[in-house]
């Protein structure tokens, strides 16, 4: 099979022992000359009839895809006439780059040219469905996190490596090297738009400040072992620096981990807190107790229901489990009453909507047969 997009496989490494799988890049991304060759010669010459050929010549019998907010996967059903699979490895919403336009749009504007059409998209939750079944034409399958489920396989019980409970809160930065001057804190650079808003880096992680001083606070309160868990391996991050430079004398460790260690980090912390954080909705499907404090946009002045926990399903504004608050004092008092809800009350709150917006499917299960249907494996 073929992996539709970057220079190598990455996502889908666990799936190498059993199936065949080749990258297919971007044509902006690398460039085969043996192909593009196949295809002038039959006197064609575009990236559809490119990526043709490619599937012609590796004799592939599925094209599956990871960067699925990768718009052009979308319309290989015009020449590909092989199956096409998505699979869902982020929350889906309209905020987009500053200089770009939000996933939502740009489907938008592909479906007034042709339909938006895969042959199955393997999806989060229902949320999720609710969000791109109007955009997408594709057999839906709810299955959760691909990266969290293989998790799932192999999660083991882990001992709490502190005699005092721990509190961990979840942010996503980018990389250094993406942000003009490599800082966050007060720079006005623009970094997302939404609906024609441009938010600069200060705007958008100003949120993380709020959020971070209230789970500092409440720690304290409680005497809970607090942190903040970075998306990304290294003393020297963006996280620590922001943090250190906003939080000023309050001293909270930042702790980063290699790419795809995150579930294990999370998972030695007994609550997690997190904004829109996918990871934070990975660990809610995987049983973990989370708080979601999803006020970022109303923060920033943008009055919208995107970015809000669950989003698109229709729940209340604030839950047992999530709030949309974005005054510090609120969010100290939701993070309280979050600490102290009982296995029976934390059951019967979470056991049906954790399901709607992360399900989980142990070792891939049903993926895996999907595929293997596909290429004629047993």
């Amino acid at each position: 099979m073929l992996q539709f997009g970057g220079t190598q496989i990455t996502g889908f490494q666990s799936l190498q022992n059993e199936f065949s799988i080749q990258n297919m890049p971007l044509v902006t991304e690398e460039v085969n000359v043996f192909v593009l060759l196949h295809s002038l010669l039959r006197l064609k010459l575009s990236r559809w009839s490119y990526y043709s050929s490619f599937c012609s010549l590796s004799q592939s019998k599925v094209v599956i895809v990871w960067h699925d907010t990768n718009i052009h996967a979308y319309s290989l059903k015009r020449t590909l006439k092989i199956p096409i699979v998505c699979v869902q490895n982020g929350l889906r919403h309209n905020v987009g780059p500053a200089s770009g336009t939000g996933f939502l749009s740009a489907l938008e504007t592909l479906s007034s040219s042709i339909s938006p059409h895969v042959d199955d998209y393997w999806i989060f939750g229902e949320a999720s469905q609710q969000l791109l079944q109007s955009s997408i034409k594709a057999r839906y399958h709810i299955h959760g996190s691909f990266r969290a489920n293989e998790y799932a396989a192999m999660r083991q019980t882990l001992v709490p490596n502190s005699e005092k409970r721990r509190i961990g809160f979840i942010v996503s930065f980018p990389n250094a090297s993406d942000v003009p001057g490599g800082y966050i804190l007060n720079n006005p650079a623009p970094f997302f738009q939404f609906n024609g808003s441009v938010i600069s880096y200060h705007e958008w992680f100003k949120f993380d400040e709020i959020v971070c001083r209230a789970v500092s606070q409440i720690a304290d309160e409680c005497s809970l072992d607090c942190a903040v868990i970075a998306k990304r391996h290294g003393k020297d991050t963006l996280e620590s620096h922001y943090f250190s430079k906003a939080l000023e004398r309050q001293r909270i460790p930042v702790i980063g981990h290699e790419k795809g260690a995150g579930y294990e980090l999370a998972d030695s912390f007994d609550y997690l807190v997190a904004t829109e954080s996918t990871l934070g909705y990975e660990m809610l499907g995987l049983g973990s107790r989370v708080a979601f404090v999803s006020g970022r946009l109303l923060n920033i002045g943008i009055e919208t229901s995107e970015l809000r926990f669950g989003w698109p399903l229709e729940l209340p504004t604030h839950g047992p489990f999530w709030t949309t608050s974005t005054n510090g004092d609120e969010i100290v008092n939701f993070l309280r009453q979050f600490l102290k809800l009982d296995n029976s009350v934390w059951q019967t709150s979470v056991s049906d909507i954790a399901t709607r917006v992360m399900a989980v499917d142990r070792g891939n299960s049903a993926l895996r047969r999907n595929i293997a249907a596909y290429v004629g494996h047993n």
